[in-house]
């Protein structure tokens, strides 16, 4: 389409019917092909995502409970929803990279067809203009990874909110102590993060609008002064470049969206890993354990996990037997183990080490 313009501003007399055919004709090919073309991606894209919700879900519903409470609700939270969402938000903005892309590539082959010497004086600006822009760039993917590990603690400090609500209502020193400590140090880290890789980014893209009138600046005034060029080249080089002001424009706004995208998969790949590689607890004819029929017995039973206040916790050895329709009370202080020694009867927590047996299948570790 371009050379079609070029042709017909250079030589009127070319200026035919049939000129305008082609030119019509390409144009409503692009309409045609680039819709398509984004549809069909964007179909693609929302399964990919589809499916990472469904089988990251399914992780974490595999994964011992001790685990996940390892991990944090927040993490998972963040995860499946501001993780997902960047993802998604990138992955439809692919499509129109990839066709943004097409078209710098084409244009560039283009103009080097036009004249190659011009080509390579308009290559090495290119090239320096992309070395500043990647570093800057690099400074905006630090940047959101700092602020996506901020956003962990964000959740956390939401759920403590939502989970213990009345605790906080009903101590007032508590409650200041959380909102000016955790609350406001956290969101005040989060947000000097986001606004300083904003910040960059917009200085980024201000920058690379500066490549087209140094390009524009060097053609026009530079060029014509060292070397012999024809005013049908120089007409045609300019009205290609500021054809590739919008396509460039458009790739370097959708680069933070990127770097965001691939700081949520990174996190959610970590999250993957650790949630695969954790067997569900099955029984010897590899189904899932279900309620007891005839009873449970365990042998001395330990189970030792760490604590944010008391440092490292040990429960046990317990050697224990439950039958059918038993009235069994467990009491204790708090921080006795109770609801710990609960989750490992029922089969949430795994035995460290010890014997448990269901219906006289024994699992040992």
């Amino acid at each position: 389409m371009l050379a079609s313009v070029n042709a017909a501003i250079s030589d009127p007399v070319q200026n035919t019917n049939q000129l305008l055919q082609g030119f019509t004709g390409l144009a409503i090919l692009t309409l045609i092909a680039g819709s398509s073309s984004q549809i069909l991606l964007a179909r693609l894209s929302q399964q990919a995502v589809y499916k990472m919700r469904l089988q990251l879900s399914q992780w974490i519903l595999a994964c011992p409970l001790r685990q996940l409470e390892q991990l944090g609700a927040n993490r998972i939270l963040a995860s499946l929803t501001d993780d997902i969402e960047a993802i998604s938000n990138t992955v439809i903005n692919i499509p129109f990279l990839c066709v943004n892309a097409a078209l710098v590539v084409g244009c560039l082959g283009y103009l080097a067809w036009l004249s190659f010497e011009v080509f390579l004086t308009i290559l090495v600006v290119i090239a320096v203009t992309i070395a500043i822009v990647q570093l800057m760039l690099n400074r905006v993917y630090a940047l959101l990874r700092l602020a996506r590990n901020q956003q962990d603690l964000l959740f956390k400090h939401f759920r403590t909110i939502t989970d213990g609500i009345k605790e906080l209502k009903l101590h007032t020193s508590r409650r200041n102590a959380f909102l000016h400590e955790d609350l406001h140090t956290t969101a005040a880290t989060f947000r000097d993060y986001e606004i300083q890789a904003e910040s960059i980014a917009a200085v980024t893209l201000n920058f690379s609008s500066l490549l087209f009138f140094g390009i524009l600046g060097v053609l026009v005034f530079g060029l014509p002064r060292f070397t012999d060029i024809t005013t049908p080249i120089l007409s045609a080089y300019a009205l290609t470049i500021t054809y590739l002001a919008r396509p460039i424009e458009s790739i370097i706004t959708v680069l933070p969206a990127l770097s965001r995208g691939s700081v949520a998969l990174k996190k959610i790949e970590e999250l993957g890993l650790t949630l695969a590689n954790q067997p569900e607890l099955v029984n010897s004819n590899g189904h899932p354990s279900r309620a007891f029929q005839q009873h449970i017995e365990m042998v001395d039973i330990t189970h030792t996990y760490h604590t944010e206040r008391e440092g490292q916790f040990t429960l046990g050895p317990i050697s224990l037997a439950f039958q059918p329709g038993e009235l069994v009370f467990i009491v204790g202080g708090n921080g006795s183990g109770k609801s710990t020694l609960a989750k490992l009867i029922v089969g949430l927590y795994s035995p460290e080490s010890g014997l448990l047996r269901w219906d006289c299948i024994a699992k040992a570790t």
